[in-house]
């Protein structure tokens, strides 16, 4: 009886020291993000955030000139380099704390799947290839491997360092009662344009009688901004 106790007591501690120490505890997204803040993969305007269009945009668009240069924000590994319908030119690189960085839309990749980059390497160039509208980067962090339902994406933002953030600070601001015309010029998006104007997308496809938020390159729209 005394051996089944003191076995019983020996389990019991072991148990308890394993709750509570780094042996089964695995690093949380918490903890992964305070200890992460990198650099812009691209300088800049963000022009889409994490969460919209319902729920289904998986990461942020940062709006550049074609062909501006993309890096790649920690070093790593890249596990995937390719066309897809929707990504147009892509790449996923994998990074030593189990983060997949995901950079998609390029005009061209200069990296292949296997090599090894280092924070700031160059891999590839803004473009407007896949499922895009204007030349921009869409970029996704996701904590674990990146899979199809994207149940591990989370904002990016909160990896990214603060300096972009005020990259509207001197957009144009309309008084209320204010109203202009504009001429939709290539890489606009309503997202882009109601972030300027500081009006929403839905006051913008209201005003304009649209039934989507497709806008091309010519078309005028008009925005102002009612008195409340």
């Amino acid at each position: 009886m005394k051996k089944v106790l003191m076995l019983f007591l020996v389990m019991f501690y072991v148990l308890s020291y394993m709750v509570n120490s780094d042996i089964v505890s695995a690093k949380s997204p918490t903890k992964v993000k305070q200890e992460i803040k990198w650099d812009w993969p691209v300088e800049g305007v963000l022009t889409d955030h994490f969460g919209t269009r319902e729920g289904t945009h998986f990461g942020v668009d940062i709006a550049a000139g074609k062909g501006k240069e993309i890096r790649v924000v920690e070093k790593g590994m890249i596990t995937k380099s390719y066309y897809s319908d929707s990504y147009g030119n892509v790449i996923f690189v994998k990074h030593p704390n189990g983060v997949e960085t995901v950079y998609a839309h390029m005009s061209e990749r200069l990296s292949e799947a296997g090599e090894k980059v280092e924070k700031g390497s160059i891999i590839g160039l803004i473009g407007n290839t896949g499922e895009s509208r204007g030349d921009h980067l869409h970029f996704e962090v996701h904590l674990e491997e990146w899979n199809i339902h994207k149940t591990n994406a989370v904002d990016p933002l909160s990896f990214l360092t603060d300096e972009q953030k005020a990259a509207n600070v001197n957009a144009p601001h309309l008084e209320k009662n204010e109203e202009v015309s504009i001429t939709i010029t290539e890489g606009d998006t309503l997202w882009s344009i109601s972030q300027k104007y500081n009006v929403s997308v839905n006051e913008l496809m209201r005003l304009n009688n649209l039934d989507s938020n497709l806008i091309i390159a010519g078309q005028n729209l008009s925005i102002s901004k009612e008195k409340t």
